[in-house]
């Protein structure tokens, strides 16, 4: 049965801690964060997340930026939570920041405040099938995210907002954003992870999106186990240390996983159809709008 709380006086917060056999260092998630309670909280605390080893059991610890040591020790315990029906750290962290953001704001959080907390959670974790055309099959059932990263030119910076304004949920929105072009000095990375399983997929390739020619893409071995697939920017030319000019055009390059060298390069193909697909008919869309 799901069920939460925040860490009430009294409670023994040792016998709490040693409940957790994992931890890691974590953020609420950027629609959560955007509130300016929530930013608020973010800037006073660091927040960490752990977990049982069977995760029936979830606690948060909110460690003052200013502590001395860092690290997360009984007197931080702030809300917990047993038994969520998905390992989905993002819904699961956004709970009990919002437990801990109540229990700041009124001297007792109420059951009902608890239950209106637990039903505003959604644990669903999508599949690789909703979210990229012509996958293998046997990755249909898998869960999984897309997560977005940029590589940056001289003179650009990163921030929360950033990651909100480039979040698209499923390869045809990303290649709907990837057929603008490039955005000033960032170049955008899709990567495609999935989500409390790791995949018997230990080669990739990554060959250029609209790469025409007889010479088939050579598969390698993969740097991240979890990683299916990977839509990305890139500019081959570099200034300086490594640095990517700022207004270069970027080719689009596509990065896939497989169980072998030949699967590899088969996915390869059969994900790259529907996608030049839906990058083509996003530049004509674009062209007839203008």
């Amino acid at each position: 049965m799901l069920n939460a709380d925040i860490i009430r006086k009294g409670d023994d917060r040792d016998q709490i801690m040693r409940l957790a056999d994992d931890l890691q260092n974590v953020l609420p998630s950027l629609s959560l964060g955007l509130n300016p309670e929530i930013r608020d909280l973010c800037m006073r605390y660091h927040f960490f997340l752990g977990w049982s080893a069977d995760h029936g059991f979830w606690v948060l610890w909110a460690v003052p930026t200013d502590d001395a040591i860092g690290r997360p020790r009984p007197e931080h315990l702030v809300a917990w939570l047993t038994n969520p029906p998905e390992k989905n750290l993002q819904a699961i962290t956004d709970g009990l920041i919002e437990l801990f953001r109540k229990g700041r704001k009124q001297l007792w959080v109420t059951a009902d405040d608890i239950q209106a907390t637990l039903e505003s959670l959604d644990f669903s974790i999508p599949t690789v099938e909703t979210l990229l055309p012509g996958a293998p099959e046997r990755w249909h059932p898998l869960p999984a995210r897309f997560h977005n990263r940029f590589r940056l030119s001289e003179g650009h910076c990163v921030y929360r907002e950033l990651f909100l304004e480039f979040e698209r949920p499923d390869a045809v929105n990303i290649m709907a954003t990837l057929a603008e072009g490039r955005h000033d000095g960032i170049l955008l990375i899709y990567t495609l992870l999935t989500e409390n399983v790791v995949p018997i997929e230990p080669y990739e390739v990554d060959w250029p999106l609209l790469r025409r020619g007889q010479n088939p893409p050579q598969a390698k071995a993969g740097e991240d186990a979890q990683r299916l697939c990977c839509l990305y920017q890139h500019v081959e030319r570099r200034i300086g240390y490594g640095t990517v000019p700022a207004f270069d055009p970027a080719v689009i390059r596509l990065r896939v996983a497989g169980r072998t060298q030949d699967d590899a390069i088969k996915n390869w193909y059969a994900i790259a159809r529907p996608l030049r697909q839906a990058l083509r008919q996003s530049r004509f869309q674009d062209r007839a709008l203008k």
